[in-house]
């Protein structure tokens, strides 16, 4: 950004992590899109209408010509989401006091 008061340019960090996560977000949709199978992670049942979100998400998934598979978890973590490796890209239903946090590194 240009500074008139100092009559400097400088780059602005907030501007660098913007970028980051605009090129981190893009490649996510895009392995997203490449995927083959979908697997659905249901958090939570104590939800209303978390079976018909299920359903609807079965439906769009199956229209883009990939395969889903539901699973009922409880708590989600890296280690449970690492016992299957087929699964290409996770969808989470969950409440939202259920949420997961993963590391990018993981």
């Amino acid at each position: 950004f240009f500074d008139p008061a100092s009559n400097t340019l400088s780059e602005a960090k907030d501007l660098l992590d913007c970028t980051a996560a605009l090129k981190r977000r893009y490649f996510l949709m895009m392995k997203t899109k490449d995927a083959e199978r979908v697997g659905i992670m249901v958090a939570t049942t104590a939800v209303p209408g978390y079976k018909a979100m299920m359903d609807r998400l079965k439906t769009i998934i199956k229209a883009a010509d990939k395969i889903p598979y539901v699973f009922y978890v409880g708590k989600i973590n890296p280690a449970k989401l690492a016992n299957f490796p087929e699964i290409n890209v996770f969808v989470l239903i969950a409440s939202p006091e259920n949420t997961v946090s993963v590391d990018p590194t993981e």
